[in-house]
């Protein structure tokens, strides 16, 4: 989608795939989050922990 604004070579694509990746990469780290809730608390659910308020 991104190509049609450039002429030549494969700028459009770079950009498509770093926005991919950066998706991956941001996915990766929310469910590392919920993982380590999970593995510290023994619930995902946020609204459960209170630990912080203390």
């Amino acid at each position: 989608a991104f190509s049609r604004y450039v002429q030549h070579g494969i700028d459009g694509q770079i950009m498509t795939a770093f926005v991919i990746v950066l998706a991956a990469a941001e996915a990766a780290v929310a469910l590392a989050i919920v993982l380590a809730m999970y593995r510290n608390f023994g619930t995902p659910n946020a609204d459960t922990i209170d630990s912080l308020k203390r």
